[in-house]
Protein backbone atom coordinates (compact mmCIF):
# COMPACT_ATOMS: atom_id res chain seq x y z
CA UNK A 1 0.00 0.00 0.00
CA UNK A 2 1.15 3.45 -1.24
CA UNK A 3 0.94 6.21 1.81
CA UNK A 4 -0.05 9.32 1.82
CA UNK A 5 3.63 11.25 1.93
CA UNK A 6 4.45 8.15 -0.84
CA UNK A 7 2.16 9.15 -3.22
CA UNK A 8 3.12 12.71 -2.55
CA UNK A 9 6.92 12.02 -3.19
CA UNK A 10 6.34 10.16 -6.33
CA UNK A 11 4.26 13.38 -8.05
CA UNK A 12 7.41 15.49 -6.90
CA UNK A 13 9.92 12.81 -8.12
CA UNK A 14 7.38 12.68 -11.50
CA UNK A 15 7.32 16.39 -11.44
CA UNK A 16 10.82 16.78 -11.50
CA UNK A 17 11.39 14.48 -14.08
CA UNK A 18 9.65 15.91 -16.79
CA UNK A 19 11.06 18.98 -15.83
CA UNK A 20 14.40 17.77 -16.73
CA UNK A 21 13.59 16.08 -19.79
CA UNK A 22 11.77 19.43 -20.96
CA UNK A 23 15.51 21.01 -20.09
CA UNK A 24 17.65 18.67 -22.00
CA UNK A 25 15.90 18.30 -24.69
CA UNK A 26 14.34 21.86 -25.46
CA UNK A 27 13.79 21.15 -29.14
CA UNK A 28 11.68 18.46 -28.40
CA UNK A 29 8.41 19.07 -30.36
CA UNK A 30 5.16 19.55 -28.68
CA UNK A 31 2.62 16.60 -29.39
CA UNK A 32 0.97 16.90 -33.11
CA UNK A 33 3.81 19.64 -34.31
CA UNK A 34 4.71 18.49 -37.75
CA UNK A 35 8.57 18.11 -38.46
CA UNK A 36 8.62 20.27 -40.93
CA UNK A 37 11.85 20.41 -42.77
CA UNK A 38 12.62 17.33 -41.18
CA UNK A 39 9.77 15.33 -43.06
CA UNK A 40 10.36 16.96 -46.38
CA UNK A 41 14.27 15.47 -46.36
CA UNK A 42 13.44 11.82 -45.38
CA UNK A 43 11.00 11.38 -47.73
CA UNK A 44 13.11 12.93 -50.55
CA UNK A 45 15.80 10.58 -49.08
CA UNK A 46 13.31 7.75 -49.28
CA UNK A 47 12.34 8.79 -52.86
CA UNK A 48 15.71 8.74 -53.80
CA UNK A 49 16.98 5.67 -52.38
CA UNK A 50 13.93 4.00 -53.25
CA UNK A 51 14.88 4.75 -56.69
CA UNK A 52 17.83 3.99 -56.65
CA UNK A 53 17.51 0.42 -54.80
CA UNK A 54 14.98 -0.47 -58.06
CA UNK A 55 17.48 -0.03 -60.67
CA UNK A 56 20.75 -1.24 -59.85
CA UNK A 57 19.72 -4.62 -58.16
CA UNK A 58 18.00 -5.77 -61.53
CA UNK A 59 21.14 -4.26 -63.01
CA UNK A 60 23.25 -6.23 -61.52
CA UNK A 61 20.81 -9.56 -61.24
CA UNK A 62 20.88 -8.98 -65.05
CA UNK A 63 24.82 -8.74 -65.23
CA UNK A 64 25.01 -12.01 -63.40
CA UNK A 65 22.13 -13.37 -65.26
CA UNK A 66 24.40 -12.72 -68.46
CA UNK A 67 27.64 -14.23 -67.67
CA UNK A 68 26.14 -17.41 -66.42
CA UNK A 69 23.82 -18.20 -69.68
CA UNK A 70 26.60 -15.89 -72.03
CA UNK A 71 23.97 -14.22 -73.71
CA UNK A 72 25.21 -10.30 -73.86
CA UNK A 73 24.03 -7.57 -72.13
CA UNK A 74 20.04 -8.32 -73.10
CA UNK A 75 19.13 -9.43 -70.06
CA UNK A 76 21.07 -6.88 -68.51
CA UNK A 77 19.54 -4.04 -70.62
CA UNK A 78 15.72 -5.91 -69.84
CA UNK A 79 16.63 -5.48 -66.24
CA UNK A 80 17.46 -1.77 -66.68
CA UNK A 81 14.34 -1.65 -68.06
CA UNK A 82 12.15 -3.36 -65.77
CA UNK A 83 14.06 -1.43 -62.84
CA UNK A 84 13.54 2.05 -64.55
CA UNK A 85 9.93 1.08 -64.80
CA UNK A 86 9.72 -0.04 -60.58
CA UNK A 87 11.55 2.85 -59.64
CA UNK A 88 9.13 5.30 -61.45
CA UNK A 89 6.32 3.41 -60.10
CA UNK A 90 7.61 3.21 -56.50
CA UNK A 91 8.50 7.26 -56.98
CA UNK A 92 4.74 7.77 -58.49
CA UNK A 93 3.06 5.55 -55.07
CA UNK A 94 5.25 7.79 -52.76
CA UNK A 95 4.09 11.04 -54.09
CA UNK A 96 0.86 10.19 -54.37
CA UNK A 97 0.55 8.86 -50.51
CA UNK A 98 2.28 12.33 -49.87
CA UNK A 99 -0.40 13.92 -51.15
CA UNK A 100 -3.00 11.97 -50.21
CA UNK A 101 -1.54 13.15 -46.18
CA UNK A 102 -1.14 16.51 -44.59
CA UNK A 103 2.50 17.12 -43.41
CA UNK A 104 1.39 16.44 -39.70
CA UNK A 105 0.49 12.97 -40.91
CA UNK A 106 -2.87 13.16 -41.12
CA UNK A 107 -4.76 12.12 -43.70
CA UNK A 108 -6.65 14.67 -46.06
CA UNK A 109 -9.63 15.13 -46.94
CA UNK A 110 -10.45 12.90 -49.91
CA UNK A 111 -12.44 14.32 -52.54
Amino acid sequence: MVSDSDQQKLEALSARISKAQKEANPSRRREGESLGAHSSIVRAMRIGSDFVAMVIVPTVLGGFLDDQLKTGPWIMLSMVFVGFIGGFYSLVHTLDEGRRKGQDGSDAKKE
